[in-house]
Formats: structure tokens, sequence, C-alpha cells
């Protein structure tokens, strides 16, 4: 998009190519957390902005002409003892539905963020680390310990839980029909 290829490297940096030559445009580096869960979230153009979320819990809007960090967010924050207690990586890809973003953290947040101001319009605890499901009104999450959420992306608030399929290693939602499949 805009005739660049944007990739983001696992420690944390972030290079605009010319998507014909493959010439480097620019170079941001926001640094990365000695551990982390797994290769983080694609990032995500929308409009001029570049959104890429970190394995520090924070996600980052660039200007995709020029590179410049235009706005900072944290979605987590690291606290615990232990390395693995601290993991609050932005691992799933936000999803972009007009002007907001759709986020959610490992043992963080799940959120939507308005791409206006960079400013929260909800966010409630959560822990994912696979990609999320918009349909219509509904955010569906499968979260870290296989409970599967329906969130209505307006106000936050959820709809119901599934409980059953706990500890069963859940893939990412998707529709199948009617059918929401995990």
């Amino acid at each position: 998009t805009h005739g660049k290829v944007i990739a983001k490297t696992i420690d944390g940096k972030v290079y605009a190519f010319n998507a014909k030559d493959g010439k480097q445009l620019w170079m941001a580096e926001h640094g990365s957390p000695n551990l982390i869960l797994k290769a983080s979230s694609s990032p995500v153009v929308v409009g001029g902005l570049v959104l890429i979320g970190f394995s520090d819990g924070k996600m980052d809007a660039y200007d995709i002409s020029s590179g410049r960090l235009m706005w900072q967010r944290s979605i987590a924050y690291a606290s615990g003892a232990s390395d693995v207690e601290q993991l609050v990586d932005i691992d799933a890809d936000p999803i972009i539905d007009g002007n907001v973003a759709y986020l959610a953290s490992y043992q963080g947040y799940i959120g939507a963020l308005s791409l206006s101001d960079g400013q929260f319009i909800w966010k409630k605890p959560g822990s994912v680390y696979k990609n999320m499901l918009l349909s219509g009104n509904t955010l569906y999450v499968s979260d870290s310990h296989d409970v599967i959420w329906s969130i209505n992306k307006q106000s936050g608030q959820v709809n119901w839980k599934q409980k059953v399929l706990k500890a069963r290693g859940l893939t990412e939602p998707a529709l199948v029909g009617t059918n929401l499949v995990v």
C-alpha cells in the first residue's frame, strides 16, 4: 500500500521499502524485551498511518511516508517478578473498522482505540495471542485459556463467554456460514 512494503522484525525494528525496487525508505527502532511470546502481530496500514503492535504491550502509529512516530499507546504493562510474568506481547493482528482499531495483548487487555487521537474507547482485562474476528457489531476472541468471548464492539460489554473448551488448544475464531468455528 502507498507503494511501500512494511516489515517488522522480531527485535522491534520497522522498515519501509519501495515496493517496486526494494530500496529502503525509512527505518524506526522500537526495541523489544528480552523474552517474547512469539513473533508478534503484523503491521496494518490505515490511511497514512502504519499501526504496529509490539512485544512490550505498546502500539505505535507511524506516518507511512516519513516513518515519524505519530503516537504510541500501551495496552498492557509488564509486571511480576519473572520474565514470563512480564510477557505482554501484542500478538493478535489489529483489526481496523472505520476509525477504530481493535487490539489485544497477552496477560493484558482487549480494547478499542480511536485512530483520530490514539485514545482508548474501551478496554477490558484479557489475555490474547491469537487473531481476533470482527463480524457486524461483535468482536470474537479465543483467549490464552481457550475461553471464547463475544464482545460488543462499540461498548466493550461482554455478550457471552464459552468456557467448555478450556485448555483444548483452540485456534483463532472463524465464521463458517452462521457458525463460529475454532
